[in-house]
C-alpha cells in the first residue's frame, strides 16, 4: 500500500499554494470515481462456508470498501469439484427451504453475503469482490498504481483547477485533464470487460464472521 501523501507528490509541485489536504481528497476522490465507474478491481476472497449457516459478513478494510460480488465458486467437501453459485436478489431465497448445497448467493448491503440454500455441511467459497478506495483512504493499493496512477492524478488535478477565484485555476487545464481522466475510466472499462481485472489477494481461506442462520 502507498501512502497518499506520498502519491500527490507530482500534484503538489503544479500546485504549489493548494493545501495539502485540499490535494489528498481529490486524488483519492478521483481513485473512487475511477473504480466505482470502472467495476475494474476486483479482488478473490476464498472463505469456508458452515453447515446452517446462510449469511456472512465480508468483513471489513479501512482502506477498501465493497461495491458488488457479481461472481462465485464452490468447492464441495473431499474435493469433489468446483461448482459455480450464481448471483441473485436475495428476495429470492425461501427461507423454509431444505439445506443443501448452495447453488446461489446474493450479496447483502453493506458488505455481507448470504447463500441459498442454506448449507448443509462444510463448504469453501470463492467470491470476487468489486472493490473502491473508501472516502476516509489514507493509502491506495500498490496493485492500482500499477495501471492507473496517472489516472488518479488526471482526475484530481481535473477537479483542482476548476476551484474558483484560486491562483491557479484554469478551465483549459481542467478541461484537458479532464478528457484524459474520461479516456482513463473508459480504457478501464474496457479492461474489465476483457477480464483483466484480477487484483491481490484480499483474504485466503478465512472464516466468515457469521450474521445469521
Amino acid at each position: 500500500m502507498a501512502l497518499v501523501s506520498t502519491l500527490i507528490g507530482p500534484i503538489k509541485q503544479k500546485l504549489r499554494k493548494c493545501p495539502e489536504a485540499t490535494i489528498r481528497q481529490a486524488y483519492v476522490r478521483a481513485a473512487r470515481t475511477l473504480l466505482g465507474r470502472s467495476r475494474w478491481y476486483l479482488s478473490p476472497l476464498t472463505a469456508p462456508l458452515v453447515a446452517g449457516t446462510a449469511q456472512y459478513s465480508l468483513g471489513t478494510d479501512p482502506q477498501l470498501e465493497i461495491l458488488d460480488v457479481p461472481i462465485g465458486s464452490l468447492t464441495q467437501p473431499n474435493n469433489a469439484g468446483v461448482i459455480p453459485i450464481i448471483p441473485t436478489p436475495a428476495w429470492n431465497f425461501n427461507p423454509n427451504a431444505d439445506q443443501g448445497t448452495p447453488q446461489y448467493f446474493a450479496y447483502v448491503p453493506e458488505g455481507s453475503v448470504s447463500f441459498y440454500p442454506v448449507p448443509d455441511q462444510a463448504y469453501t467459497v470463492t467470491l470476487s469482490l468489486v472493490l473502491q478506495c473508501r472516502e476516509s483512504a489514507t493509502e491506495v493499493d500498490d496493485y492500482l498504481l500499477i495501471k492507473w496512477r496517472r489516472a488518479f492524478e488526471n482526475g484530481a488535478l481535473a477537479d483542482l483547477y476548476l476551484i474558483p477565484g484560486e491562483p491557479w485555476f484554469s478551465a483549459e487545464l481542467a478541461m484537458s485533464h479532464k478528457r484524459e481522466f474520461e479516456r482513463d475510466i473508459n480504457n478501464a472499462q474496457i479492461d474489465r470487460e476483457r477480464g483483466y481485472v484480477w487484483g491481490s489477494q484480499r483474504a485466503q481461506a478465512r472464516r466468515f464472521v457469521v450474521q445469521g442462520g
